[in-house]
């Protein structure tokens, strides 16, 4: 079918390649069945930058629309929070405060399956406190604030009580977060028998053990690991592997992360080793058990940030409405003294 150029109606000319049938359906057609199938057959032939260009043709476009482009939206909102893009979760949060509110299925990087999980959700389960922080920090100090504030104190509440969903590996899990529990133990045992372990036991313990229990880390945590202090941007994360040789953590379908190798803490970054000295271990496990403790130690301090800023947003309303009543009042005195005055006169 031939194509032909639409303008979109905006300040900036864009275009979007449709049909000419399509063109004039969504000026022209009034049908309510139809419309149903226009909205959810067409979205799936557009990508997301066409879908918006065609929402800004006409008023209809946008409307009918508008409900698929949200879903897309908030699917690439989770995803960027998910894979720590913290800095461009930032700019859809300012550019838009719904986004505190979306929610979408997402696979992480360990690719677990997660189902209708928000941002901040995503962060408390996996301990990211820079991730919360952001969320945190970028709240609306508006009337809209107070709303997301509230809504964002719902999401806290369903993760100290019920947790997130996933699937991986055949399972079904719920959980309130990551536990690294098992990983630590494995360090510790390895740490303690290291003067007395021979080399192949220590890399049958490192590799073999603590390898494929690393590769369901959250990335916050491995962003730990290879670059010392939680950092808010993407990392690549490679490490070095005999002193030549990189060796990939990530994406795990291209890893051999628990197979050939696995990551230790040394010199102030990520490195692959097959059998670590003992500092190394006790460094590696010094990350992962703050890790855990900021899975447990962050809702709190999430939930008093949340009252702090419920607290200060409510007042600036609380003290309009005070002012607004104290005005009306004063208006009403005022009326009432020149009635009083016209009588007299």
């Amino acid at each position: 079918m031939a194509k032909t150029r639409l303008k979109a109606k905006t300040k900036s000319t864009q275009t979007v390649a449709v049909a000419p049938a399509l063109a004039h359906a969504v000026n022209a057609f009034t049908d309510i069945n139809l419309r149903d199938i226009w909205r959810n057959v067409i979205p799936a032939y557009l990508d997301t930058q066409d879908l918006l260009a065609l929402m800004k043709t006409c008023r209809r476009a946008r409307d009918l629309f508008t409900p698929a482009f949200n879903v897309r939206s908030d699917a690439i909102f989770v995803k960027q929070a998910v894979s720590r893009q913290l800095d461009k979760v930032a700019v859809m949060l300012q550019a838009n405060p719904r986004f505190f509110l979306s929610r979408s299925s997402v696979t992480d990087d360990s690719l677990r399956e997660f189902e209708s999980v928000s941002g901040l959700e995503y962060f408390l389960w996996a301990g990211d406190k820079s991730g919360s922080k952001v969320m945190l920090d970028n709240i609306p100090t508006n009337e809209k604030g107070l709303q997301v504030v509230e809504a964002l104190q719902m999401q806290l509440t369903t993760m100290q009580t019920i947790g997130v969903s996933y699937h991986y590996d055949g399972k079904n899990q719920q959980e309130i977060h990551y536990d690294a529990s098992l990983e630590m133990q494995v360090i510790s045992s390895y740490s303690a028998a290291h003067d007395t372990a021979t080399y192949q036991e220590k890399k049958a313990q490192w590799v073999g053990e603590l390898g494929p229990l690393q590769r369901l880390e959250p990335l916050c945590v491995a962003h730990a690991i290879c670059r010392g202090a939680d950092n808010v941007n993407t990392v690549a994360l490679t490490v070095k592997h005999d002193n030549s040789k990189t060796k990939a953590w990530y994406p795990l379908n291209k890893s051999d992360l628990g197979e050939t190798f696995a990551i230790a803490r040394g010199n102030d970054r990520g490195v692959s080793v097959l059998a670590p000295s003992e500092k190394m271990a006790t460094d590696t496990l010094a990350v992962i058990s703050k890790a855990q403790s900021d899975r447990v130690e962050n809702p709190q301090r999430v939930e008093k940030k949340l009252a702090r800023l419920h607290k200060k947003l409510s007042k600036p309303a609380e003290s309009a409405s005070l002012f607004g009543s104290h005005r009306s009042k004063h208006k009403a005195q005022v009326s009432n003294n020149h009635h009083q005055a016209e009588r007299k006169l």
